[in-house]
């Protein structure tokens, strides 16, 4: 629900001033958190209430100040309540970028507000035993009296869709990256090898195996392979260590948006070893198999 609020300044309580900004969301209290008590008043009789910190930055207000709030753009009916604390809610994937501001109320401060007592829009019941929820659900569901019940995960599963698209084109992203990455593997490997092919020669020549040479080939591989997956996870963090910071502060938010997790070091290295080793192998059989004096140019 949107509703408007504006600050009323310690020197002039009682004239009313301009407007201040747009509250785009009030929370209703169940258990309040931090310094909000119930039915709790102040010395002049307001009611009190917490904001946000992005709402308290965004109006300009901190503990102790006076604002006005309405149902209405035009401030009509209006109220004032006292800011009894300020706090830093939870971070929220839903709300990045959209700057909403929250202030949180009593339930019968707001159903005056609204003029509309025993209406709710939803509630939230927190159960002792979590896996009880879906049991739960459905016998709120059975009841028929007008409300439907959903458990968390539910919730989540179906508001979640946007995030699945992310998550399915980062993993498209990351597929065509590895397949340029084994592009990139296998020209470095022609290049090496074809820097070796004179020592490759005189190794045959002097009665190592094409095997051991196949095999000294192979290792150097992996052993590139293993270099160029350290370098890039270090790359990664760097790249973490950049985006989060610098996110956060945009959006004033808790939120991480980048993360190294060790499954996705675990795919890099095992991804990439394997991957060298297959380049090694293509680039260097056709080396082995080759004349050794015409692999030394006589």
């Amino acid at each position: 629900m949107r509703m408007r609020v504006r600050f009323v300044p310690r020197e002039n309580r009682r004239r009313p001033t301009a407007r201040a900004g747009l509250l785009a969301c009030v929370a209703l209290l169940g258990a309040a958190p931090g310094n909000l008590h119930a039915d709790a008043h102040d010395a002049r009789g307001l009611t009190d209430v917490v904001v946000t910190d992005r709402t308290a930055a965004r109006l300009g207000v901190a503990q102790g100040d006076t604002v006005e709030v309405s149902a209405h753009a035009s401030m009509r009916q209006a109220r004032r309540f006292v800011i009894r604390g300020v706090y830093r809610p939870h971070a929220d994937p839903f709300e990045v970028g959209q700057e909403q501001l929250h202030v949180m109320m009593h339930l019968p401060d707001l159903e005056d507000l609204l003029d509309a007592p025993d209406r709710v829009d939803r509630f939230t019941i927190k159960l002792r035993d979590a896996a009880a929820a879906p049991e739960v659900a459905n016998e709120i569901n059975a009841m028929g009296i007008g409300m439907a019940a959903y458990t968390s995960r539910e919730l989540a599963e179906s508001n979640s869709s946007t995030f699945v698209v992310i998550t399915q084109f980062h993993k498209a992203i990351g597929a065509v990256s590895m397949l340029a990455g084994l592009v990139f593997l296998v020209a470095i490997m022609v290049l090496k090898v074809e820097e070796m092919r004179r020592e490759l020669g005189v190794l045959r020549l002097l009665g190592i195996s094409r095997r051991t040479v196949l095999h000294s080939v192979l290792m150097i591989a992996a052993v590139s392979s293993l270099l160029g997956s350290a370098v890039g996870i270090g790359l990664a963090y760097a790249a973490v260590a950049i985006i989060n910071p610098a996110s956060q502060a945009r959006f004033d938010t808790d939120l991480v948006f980048a993360r190294i997790t060790p499954d996705i070091i675990v795919l890099a290295v095992g991804f990439s070893i394997p991957m060298g080793l297959l380049a090694g192998w293509l680039v260097t059989r056709r080396i082995v198999h080759a004349n050794p004096l015409d692999q030394i140019g006589r």
